[in-house]
């Protein structure tokens, strides 16, 4: 039954168009013309579906159009018959054909009470597919030249608007026809009011208060597309407050780009992004821009806004590392383009621009940006300046790789001494190498207190590298019981011993010693523990050397300054050797030996060997009865 009444409908709208078309053609009665356009346009007044309505109006629009190019010629339709013609189809009794035709006279006569009258009579069609598309095929008829335009559109827009639901609840899928009519209403009443800033904001204000997202961004859409380019920032206020109200689309942010490009003034794109809720998304986008005008000043603004990988990149690439150096203010630490800045750093570069870039960087680094400032420094051939400047304190070198290619380039710059050592001193490497340099570079007679503080969890074989160094070089007696303090194995304490000796400091000779002594504690096996004490004695042999070597050359007026005595205290000595006597006395009647043939032999030479000196002839019986005891083991 309902394809029947359809086909019916068109049935009879095919025959009343075909009658129109043929008198629009062939006739010059101006009623004859009307009456048959009325007939025409009645079915419009169908109840079909939203598609086959559609349909019908495009026929009858592309109908409306043609009899208003036929009216234009004003030698046949002068303005009394057009009159008469409006009359007549005034006296329509349907409202719908009675509007449209009235409105297309009115638009062609422009006769101002005309256009008042239609104007006035448009809320009657209150259907809401009837009237948008009433509405909608107003603003294409209506004179642009007309007073009344202004006031038309803004009525005729806000009608649509009013209308919106009621279409989207009678017809749900209708969301893509309905932003096309609007969208299209938008651009043809943009271009009919020349952008009148009056339209412009209203049309703002109404899709703010629009429920219908979709429809309101599609508006806001056709408005950024039909305003031309510099015109466009004057709307950048009314954009971003729209923006904020329908926050969460994103075409919001295409639209938004599409306006920056369009004004092409990157400081108005630049203010205008800053005022959107999408800001962050944008600063790629308005950073290409500037650096496409060459305009320095907002890319150095971008540059400081978007800390971010994509601007900091795109700028980069695009300026030179100077430049670049000059428009940041600093990247956090850990920062990405870090590393490719260092990485496209050459000798051209100025020194104080790849400081900047590292400033968050001087002290801890990851490994990858360490690797590349390897490479810089192994690739290039910097200025004496460029060293002094890049890596001057606090930056710390925790690659050795990295402060040798200075060191080996240092003499042919002419890089000051204390500037190397410097760099040393800033190297947080264990590398027992860095500290063989360190030491290389203070000359005999140096202050070396420094190098005792700096050493700080060092291994073993650094400190004995920095004790055999400081041997010809000035050291406190505080940085030496420093030093002592540090060492607690018996190698490290043995250096010690010789090095406090040659310094003088019987002192902290003792406590070296002593220290050694105290290493028993942590050795099970009584032969080793003894082995430990005889090396003691050695040790201590060793130190009374220096003694009376010290001693011979005050004696022969050789360092009268340092006049003063050096003698080991005989009361440690003492003390050790009984010690010793003690444990092998206690040992020697077990069932089993104590030490070996050989072992024994080696520590009766040792015995032996201490006797012959000036300092053990006071226990020369108790080292002879060591002796005996070992032959007895």
């Amino acid at each position: 039954m309902e394809k029947k009444k359809l086909n019916s409908t068109y049935s009879d709208f095919d025959i009343h168009s075909h009658e129109a078309d043929s008198l629009l053609e062939n006739s010059t009665d101006f009623s004859e013309i009307v009456n048959s356009g009325l007939r025409m346009i009645h079915g419009l007044t169908n109840d079909v579906d939203i598609d086959a309505y559609t349909e019908i109006h495009t026929r009858c629009t592309s109908y409306l159009f043609d009899l208003r190019k036929k009216l234009s010629d004003r030698t046949v339709f002068t303005k009394d018959i057009l009159q008469e013609g409006f009359e007549l189809a005034l006296s329509c009794p349907f409202v719908l054909p009675r509007l449209y035709m009235c409105l297309l006279i009115a638009c062609t006569t422009q006769d101002l009470k005309q256009l008042k009258l239609v104007s006035d009579m448009m809320p009657s069609v209150a259907h809401p597919l009837r009237g948008i598309l009433l509405r909608y095929t107003a603003i294409s008829f209506f004179p642009k030249q007309s007073e009344l335009l202004i006031t038309f559109i803004i009525k005729n827009f806000q009608e649509m608007l009013y209308l919106l639901p009621g279409l989207l609840k009678l017809f749900p899928y209708s969301k893509q026809n309905a932003c096309g009519w609007l969208t299209s209403n938008t651009t043809v009443s943009l271009y009919l009011c020349d952008n009148n800033p009056q339209v412009v904001k209203s049309f703002f204000k109404m899709a703010q208060t629009c429920d219908y997202s979709f429809v309101a961004v599609s508006i806001i859409e056709s408005i950024s597309q039909s305003i031309e380019g510099p015109q466009i920032s004057k709307f950048f206020d009314c954009f971003a407050e729209f923006f904020y109200s329908k926050n969460g689309d994103a075409t919001n942010i295409e639209i938004a780009l599409a306006c920056c490009q369009k004004c092409n003034n990157p400081r108005e794109a630049y203010n205008f992004i800053l005022k959107t809720p999408f800001h962050e998304e944008c600063g790629i986008h308005i950073t290409s821009l500037a650096i496409g005008h060459k305009d320095i000043e907002i890319v150095k603004l971008c540059a400081r806004r978007w800390l971010n990988y994509d601007v900091q990149h795109e700028i980069l690439i695009n300026v030179d590392l100077d430049t670049y150096a000059n428009l940041i203010k600093a990247l956090p630490h850990g920062f990405e383009t870090t590393k490719e800045f260092i990485r496209m750093v050459n000798e051209n570069t100025k020194p104080e621009s790849v400081r900047k870039i590292l400033s968050n960087e001087l002290t801890r680094r990851s490994r990858d940006l360490d690797l590349a400032i390897t490479e810089m420094l192994t690739t290039h051939n910097f200025s004496k300046e460029f060293y002094e400047i890049v890596f001057a304190k606090p930056y710390k070198f925790v690659n050795f790789k990295q402060i040798t290619s200075i060191v080996s380039k240092s003499e042919s710059l002419g890089i000051e001494k204390d500037t190397i050592i410097g760099f040393l001193e800033n190297s947080s490497t264990e590398n027992v190498n860095i500290n063989s340099l360190r030491c290389h570079y203070y000359k005999t007679g140096d202050n070396a207190d420094r190098l005792v503080t700096l050493l700080k969890g060092k291994s073993n074989l650094t400190k004995r590298i920095l004790m055999s160094h400081l041997a010809r070089l000035e050291v406190s007696d505080e940085s030496l019981s420093q030093l002592l303090d540090k060492c607690n194995e018996e190698n490290e304490l043995a250096s010690f011993c010789l090095l406090a000796a040659q310094k003088k400091n019987i002192d902290l000779a003792e406590k070296a010693i002593l220290k050694i002594v105290d290493l028993d504690k942590e050795i099970k096996k009584v032969s080793e523990t003894i082995a430990l004490y005889f090396r003691t004695i050695n040790m201590i042999a060793t130190i009374t050397d220096a003694c009376e070597i010290h001693e011979s050359k005050v004696n022969e007026g050789e360092n009268e300054s340092e006049g003063k005595k050096l003698v080991f205290p005989v009361e440690t000595t003492k003390r050790l050797l009984e010690h010793i006597a003690e444990i092998i006395e206690k040992m020697t009647f077990k069932l089993f030996p104590l030490m070996s043939r050989d072992k024994s032999n080696f520590f009766q030479k040792i015995c032996r060997g201490v006797m012959k000196k000036k300092y053990f002839a006071t226990f020369e019986d108790l080292i002879l009865r060591i002796i005996d005891l070992l032959q007895k083991c």
